[in-house]
């Protein structure tokens, strides 16, 4: 173990070793995640650890990358061997023994034919001419102008076959002669970076290509674990974190939500930030209430760039029926916000009751979840609220009752999910 970790930190240095550090520690938070501890905080500190140990492999591997072999043993060997080559003895020669005898024997041979008298003559094969017997060439052969069988009018065109060969030395410039010899050696190179042992050099990239595997996996598995969170809680009621609009039958699918909710006590504001979320996440709302909470005629999706129009009703304004109202909320085109007393609220809840009824009927969902808001002092009756909440989960609607006065435990049996005010939410 000991011996390993000094491998490392002789390859890697102190960036590598922080970076392994790095990406374990991003792993043990992600899988204390999966364990049971559902904190978003978890996550997010898993994909920072993750994306420092990414960024400081990349940086170590672009070291280890140009470390260079060192090949100074392997040429000190090779200029040993040479040296042997050339200090080597006759007896130590490559030739083999039998021809060296076979060259010795034909020496002798010659030697013994040339202390033989005559027996240069004795020696000529016939029909052959020796040196002695050819005549020489007769002076007036050679100038008489003709070589080859040509006339002497072409003299000048072969008078260079009599000057011999010629060594050719125009274009043959040298600029520097190096002496190459015995006594020269090899001039080290300067090294500008790190070397390594050719063993060494394998096991660094070895071990560099491990680190990158793990920290790019464990990267990957960082951003897919704080994606999963972000949707787990992208359905909560009032602890999804910065909505964009995503929502539809996808994620709700994958993440699950409630569909009646009940808060009883004081909100404090929660009805209005959670209403301003559901239009974030790209759903739209009823809201039932004694006035407008907002002032402005649209309320914000996304960023500057996206709004939904808001309409306010109230039962002065004949402008809008209960069909326009519901077609509209169903396909998410406005979001509603109906101000007035409690018997014109209950009768348009009624009327949304039967208008659902009739969608189940033809086994129809909203495309986007349409939130219906009650924050009025008079309370829903049982029965309609009993029907309105078997509808809602069928029909992709979501009915949050949010009231301070007293509330009969037949009435709170039919919400999945009850909080008290600000608080922590009670059992359903």
């Amino acid at each position: 173990m000991t011996a390993a970790l000094g491998k490392l930190a002789f390859y890697f240095g102190a960036v590598g070793i922080v970076s392994i550090v790095a990406w374990v520690v991003a792993a043990l938070l992600m899988a204390a995640f999966v364990c049971g501890v559902r904190r978003s905080a978890v996550c997010w500190l898993a994909l920072a650890a993750a994306i420092l140990g990414l960024g400081l492999a990349e940086f170590n591997s672009n070291r280890v990358s140009a470390i260079e072999i060192d090949f100074s043993e392997q040429l000190r060997a090779a200029r040993q061997r040479a040296a042997e080559e050339t200090e080597m003895t006759p007896g130590e020669s490559d030739v083999s023994d039998e021809a060296e005898k076979a060259r010795q024997a034909e020496v002798t041979e010659k030697e013994e034919l040339a202390e033989r008298p005559g027996a240069a003559e004795t020696e000529t094969p016939k029909g052959k001419e020796t040196s002695e017997s050819k005549e020489p060439a007769k002076p007036e052969d050679a100038d008489d102008g003709s070589i080859d069988g040509e006339s002497s009018g072409d003299e000048s065109r072969y008078s260079y076959r009599q000057r011999g060969p010629v060594e050719r030395t125009e274009g043959m410039k040298v600029a520097e002669k190096i002496p190459i010899g015995p006594g020269t050696e090899d001039q080290p190179v300067a090294k500008t970076g790190r070397t390594l042992k050719p063993r060494e050099w394998a096991q660094a990239n070895t071990f560099d290509r491990v680190n990158l595997f793990f920290a790019r996996w464990t990267c990957w598995l960082a951003i897919f674990l704080v994606a999963v969170d972000y949707f787990r809680r992208f359905n909560l009621t009032f602890k999804s974190l910065l909505p964009v609009p995503l929502g539809g039958r996808l994620v709700d699918s994958l993440f699950p939500k409630t569909h009646t909710v009940l808060l009883h006590g004081p909100s404090e504001g929660m009805v209005r930030k959670y209403l301003q979320r559901a239009v974030r996440k790209g759903e739209t709302f009823i809201y039932f209430g004694p006035e407008d909470p907002w002032a402005i005629p649209s309320l914000e999706r996304l960023l500057f760039v996206w709004s939904l129009k808001k309409i306010t009703c109230t039962p002065e304004d004949e402008d809008f029926d209960d069909e326009f109202l519901f077609e509209s909320a169903w396909f998410g085109r406005y979001c509603f916000v109906a101000a007035g007393d409690g018997h014109w609220a209950l009768a348009k809840v009624a009327g949304l009751a039967d208008f659902l009824e009739l969608r189940r009927a033809t086994r129809a969902s909203a495309p986007h979840t349409v939130n219906v808001v009650w924050e009025l002092e008079s309370a829903i009756p049982p029965d309609t609220l009993t029907r309105l909440a078997n509808l809602c989960r069928e029909t992709n609607f979501k009915l949050l009752v949010a009231t301070a006065g007293p509330f009969s435990e037949e009435s709170a049996a039919c919400f999945e999910e009850r909080w008290s005010g600000a608080h922590a939410p009670e059992k359903a």
